[in-house]
């Protein structure tokens, strides 16, 4: 399986990651599109959903809301998964607790062409394990996770909205993991990370 996706710390907040995935979708003939709002509480009614909906929709594409929390999946034909942000821990656990298989679906999704897109927790789910997450501003593990395993599509751990006042932090999390500093993926807001065929492009 070859990753296929689009890491964001601030979702389509810059004109360069909009047209990215505009020109993605006019290529690859992109119709329809998830939004995954399990990592919220406010679900699809998060403004950043609502605005993000409307920009896909703005791409040419159908969109639908999806949550883990309540048993919904990926459709078997979707082109593009949005995964938004929040708490990366209840989005990892949702996705432990569900019963279709998540990450197959994902890895479906990438064999046939689509593209994943991953904001904050999106983009740290993608880790080989989100204790970037519990170590670097971090979220409250509110859902007792205790397997930490991300999706593993890329090597790197995900570090979104980096700031350098974080550097002690992060510092202190690759310490504590025993992780080079090229093994930790500092995302910028407004900074996108684009994977495709094992090779990494910076979006800005």
């Amino acid at each position: 399986m070859a990753f296929h996706g689009l890491l964001v710390s601030s979702g389509f907040s810059a004109l360069a990651i909009r047209e990215q995935v505009a020109c993605l979708a006019r290529d690859r003939s992109y119709v329809s599109a998830h939004i995954i709002t399990t990592a919220r509480p406010e679900k699809e009614h998060a403004p950043w959903n609502v605005v993000t909906k409307g920009q896909l929709e703005e791409m040419g594409m159908t969109v639908s809301f999806i949550d883990f929390d309540v048993g919904e999946s990926l459709a078997d034909d979707v082109d593009l998964v949005y995964v938004c942000g929040g708490n990366t821990f209840h989005l990892l656990h949702s996705i432990q607790c569900s019963s279709a298989p998540i990450r197959q679906q994902i890895v479906a999704l990438c064999d046939r062409g689509g593209l994943y897109i991953g904001s904050s927790a999106g983009a740290v789910l993608v880790s080989p394990t989100i204790a970037s997450a519990g170590e670097v501003h971090p979220d409250k593990n509110k859902d007792g996770v205790v397997d930490l395993t991300g999706l593993h599509f890329i090597e790197q751990h995900v570090v979104p909205h980096y700031v350098p006042s974080l550097d002690g932090e992060i510092i202190a999390f690759r310490e504590k993991y025993s992780l080079r500093e090229d093994e930790v993926l500092l995302l910028r807001d407004g900074e996108g990370l684009y994977v495709h065929d094992a090779v990494q492009e910076i979006v800005v």
